[in-house]
């Protein structure tokens, strides 16, 4: 039988169906992969210790799923069908091409039925990426990185045919007259490069038969899945921005940021992205706005370690991944690889919680990479979720930012949007992003939180200036939050050349200014303390006035001319070293905003901040007991920033809610004596902090306590975490951070 492994959080009465199964004496799951011996198996009247049924299992085979030869029939009682895993195994001495790039590849499969195990399907060593079953489960279509091609081959290595240029990354069967598609895409750039764009289809049957899919935006190659009926698809637009797209009405959701998204196989449309620190699926339904977190390194001999390459088999209720990653390579623990990565089939619980059970396909001494599953009978399964609505579109809804879009140049609402402006049919056109430098991080609601660091809005510099110089009009909006009174005049956003901005926006003390270099205006805004929170400023120029609005509401109107003809650049830039907030809602027009329109606008922005609620914030002292080994920024990437998880132990709650101008304890939990983990910044735009040695194991230091589930923005940020207690409390120190002399 096969190793089965379910949470302590669920019940085992009545799990899994056959014997022998696990029964907990007392909570042994340690969380992240972590077992203790006070788990045992009941074999008939018999209780018997995890580890000594280690041993038996060593010694007589009690266990056959453990090792590679398994028992005959075992994987088919797991899925109770015909089920059929193929996925790349890596001949080099390394055992480290996770990505699939290299020519020392064979291309492997695993039958529950034939009783052969492990064995390849081509074992010629050249390069395979991607496989991929077809829906009947006879054929797989796999891709050649270094050509450029992709191929089919019939299960028993047979029947290798070509069917076109490019990287398949998904096939799907059109269930109207059951013709088998082939999607596959372009790479852009070198053969590492994860982004691929003119994403098509070609029949399998009749490869010259070539459709265009999608060309809305950039597609990334970890993961691209389509729903049953085709119309919709899970993937990265392109990585890091995971989420669905409507393939009919060309438009995308942004569901976060991370790696290898996927959709049900069937029409529910629901959906994961697999977050940063590469441990949980994020799991979304298409009807709700909130989404839930799924452990997936829970399997045997995961211990805690990163995995990869999740993908959902043809039936809702099973996936395939690879892991442990516990080698650290030349960029991170995933480049590592290993000879130690195996390929795992896991079953999800019936509400799609947790993970309840594993089964290890393979036990070698090879890495293996890229696993696909078909279960046969897969395709009618359904995923029956309380009041699941399967056919909410993915489309811009109602009363969606920004209201006004005619003369609109750049829109960057937060990083939990798409950000894409529409073209002048109406569908979504470029994307908007904004380039960050230094010391800044995401904040709790997915704006930009500025500690020091600076931001550029991309690819709006020629667009904008020629659009002033032909139209002699602009608005640009933004909403500000300063979150601390800076001792100096700190510049919060400046348009136009570095040393002589056309347009300045700085903050003085707690009063907000706006600067008018060209004829020496300067318009007071306001205290921002009598705000006590965010203001939406908005600026709108004609050739004879200049008008402030605050919050939708007028401030100021002069006549004053921004001489837009003189204007040799336009760059708009954010931030400055001495500037602490954070910005959102950005908007930028080619024309002057109506009164009228900038109160719609703001309207729905104000109407956004009203549902914000306060969090518990506690200020403690407390003493690092253990600390997680900070990487080289390279080994991280493409990853540009991260947070390192340290232990530490309260020593102290502050009491007086005014100390230092924090927040107090109200609320809170925390007491002295508490063991917790923390999340801490230590990479930030791919440079180690100065200050992430600090503090030391042993010392103590001042915290500013959140909890983790209150900033869903670091669900798919990287977390280097490899301290020992892994079920302690997480917390994330907001903090800024302070270099140490």
């Amino acid at each position: 039988m096969p190793v089965a492994w379910k949470s302590s959080k669920q019940s085992l009465a009545s799990w899994p169906a056959f014997s022998p199964h696990p029964q907990p004496l007392s909570p042994g799951y340690r969380g992240e992969g972590r077992y203790e011996s006070s788990y045992r198996v009941v074999i008939g009247s018999l209780h018997v210790p995890i580890r000594s049924l280690m041993f038996l299992t060593c010694c007589c085979g009690l266990l056959g799923g453990v090792v590679g030869a398994q028992e005959p029939g075992s994987l088919r009682k797991f899925t109770d069908a015909h089920t059929r895993i193929v996925w790349v195994q890596d001949q080099g001495t390394a055992n480290s091409d996770i990505l699939a790039v290299g020519q020392r590849l064979k291309l492997m499969g695993f039958d529950s039925d034939d009783g052969t195990g492990e064995r390849a399907i081509l074992g010629e060593l050249r390069n395979y990426a991607k496989p991929l079953l077809t829906p009947d489960g006879q054929r797989v279509v796999y891709s050649d990185q270094q050509s450029q091609k992709f191929y089919v081959v019939n299960w028993d290595g047979t029947g290798k045919k070509l069917l076109g240029d490019g990287l398949a990354v998904d096939v799907w069967r059109d269930p109207r007259d059951q013709v088998d598609w082939v999607y596959a895409a372009k790479r852009v750039g070198k053969p590492e490069n994860v982004t691929y764009r003119n994403l098509r289809r070609v029949k399998l049957n009749e490869p010259k038969t070539s459709e265009k899919v999608w060309d809305q935006t950039d597609v990334g190659c970890d993961n691209f899945q389509l729903s049953a009926d085709g119309t919709r698809a899970g993937g990265e637009f392109p990585w890091p921005n995971g989420g669905v797209a409507d393939l009919r009405q060309k438009t995308w959701q942004k569901l976060g940021q991370g790696c290898w998204s996927s959709i049900a196989p069937d029409n529910s449309g629901v959906s994961w992205v697999f977050d940063g620190p590469h441990r949980h699926l994020q799991f979304h339904r298409p009807d709700e706005t909130a989404g839930w977190k799924v452990n997936i390194n829970s399997a045997p001999d995961i211990n805690g370690a990163e995995v990869f390459h999740p993908r959902w088999s043809n039936h809702v209720r099973y996936f395939g991944m690879t892991g442990p990653y516990s080698v650290q390579g030349k960029v991170n623990a995933i480049s590592g690889g290993g000879p130690q990565v195996e390929v795992y089939l896991g079953r999800f619980s019936p509400d799609f919680k947790t993970v309840e059970a594993w089964y290890p396909i393979t036990k070698n001494q090879r890495g293996d990479f890229y696993p696909d599953v078909w279960i046969a009978g897969g395709e009618v399964s359904q995923i029956e979720l309380p009041g699941l609505k399967t056919n909410t579109p993915v489309a811009v809804a109602a009363g969606a930012w920004p209201v006004v879009t005619d003369g609109l140049l750049f829109a960057w609402n937060n990083s939990a949007q798409t950000n894409q402006i529409p073209d002048r049919t109406g569908q979504p056109g470029r994307a908007c992003q904004i380039q960050l430098r230094g010391r800044v991080v995401p904040g709790r609601f997915h704006d930009l939180r500025f500690l020091g660091g600076t931001g550029s809005l991309e690819n709006l510099d020629a667009t904008l200036l020629t659009a002033v110089k032909s139209k002699q009009t602009l608005t640009v909006e933004m909403l500000v939050t300063p979150t601390a009174a800076s001792d100096s005049i700190a510049t919060i956003c400046e348009i136009g050349p570095v040393k002589d901005p056309h347009i300045r926006l700085r903050c003085s003390g707690t009063r907000l200014t706006l600067t008018l270099p060209s004829s020496g205006a300067n318009l007071d805004l306001g205290d921002t303390r009598k705000t006590a929170g965010p203001v939406l400023m908005t600026l709108t120029s004609t050739p004879e006035t200049t008008a402030i609005y605050l919050n939708g509401r007028l401030r100021d109107s002069r006549k004053e001319n921004l001489e837009f003809a003189s204007w040799l650049t336009a760059e708009v830039r954010l931030g400055s070293p001495d500037w602490r907030g954070s910005l959102e809602a950005i908007t930028v027009y080619s024309r002057s905003l109506s009164p009228e329109e900038i109160e719609r606008q703001s309207n729905v922005t104000l109407q956004r901040l009203a549902q914000r609620r306060a969090i518990v914030q506690t200020l403690v002292t407390a003493k690092c007991v253990e600390r997680s080994t900070i990487p080289p920024p390279a080994q991280i990437l493409p990853y540009r920033r991260a947070l390192a998880v340290h232990e530490f132990e309260v020593q102290k709650i502050a009491a007086d809610p005014g100390v230092k101008n924090k927040k107090s304890a109200v609320g809170s939990s925390l007491k002295a004596g508490d063991r917790i983990l923390v999340a801490r910044w230590v990479i930030l735009d791919e440079q180690v902090l100065p200050e992430a040695a600090n503090p030391k194991a042993g010392d103590s230091a001042e915290l500013v306590l959140e909890s983790v589930d209150d900033h869903p923005e670091l669900k798919s940020e990287r977390q280097i975490l490899d301290v020992a207690e892994l079920d302690l409390p997480l917390y994330y120190d907001v903090s800024e951070p302070v270099q140490k002399p």
